[in-house]
């Protein structure tokens, strides 16, 4: 009994952790692609992405730095989108900003700015999507539970494009 008792003490705790941690390999391969990309969503998903991985190896520092350089993406996108009149990528823009805004934990924030881009953009089911994460991370289950029904049943309802017909083979002329 005795021995049980032991191993459990220390098996348990092996256990309970089921967080998996990011190696420096996997941080230097995001870091990597972060470099390479140049488009808003590549930026913005790169730099939410290490912010995530840096928080599970206890990084909280540089975890919140890749929140706020997440979140500046977000505001100047959302900028540009307005200048632009385009609601659709204003919506988006506005998603990820509050996404940004409850990782470093300014959840009044967050929520107005979820509240904002469902007003402009409640069709889609990205939006209905990030809405549901951004509600997750303000410990709001029901919201979120709501928010991503929304998400599958706007994916759902969006008509599948038909595949591209294939293109004739090619035949090769002679020089004549």
């Amino acid at each position: 009994m005795k021995w049980l008792l032991i191993i459990l003490a220390f098996a348990t705790p092996a256990f309970a952790q089921t967080t998996r941690i990011a190696s420096d390999f996997e941080i230097a391969q995001m870091q990597q692609q972060l470099a390479r990309s140049h488009d808003f969503l590549s930026q913005l998903s790169g730099h939410l992405n290490l912010g995530d991985a840096r928080l599970t190896r206890g990084e909280s520092a540089l975890a919140r730095r890749e929140y706020t350089q997440a979140n500046a993406l977000a505001a100047n996108e959302r900028l540009d989108a307005r200048r632009a009149s385009d609601l659709a990528r204003y919506a988006t823009a506005t998603s990820y900003a509050a996404l940004s805004e409850a990782k470093l934990g300014r959840d009044a924030k967050a929520f107005e700015l979820s509240e904002e881009a469902i007003r402009y953009e409640s069709g889609e089911a990205k939006t209905w999507n990030l809405y549901a994460s951004t509600m997750s991370l303000l410990r709001k289950p029901a919201k979120a539970a709501s928010a991503s029904r929304n998400a599958v049943a706007r994916a759902r309802a969006r008509p599948t494009p038909p595949p591209a017909p294939p293109t004739p083979p090619t035949r090769a002329h002679s020089p004549g």
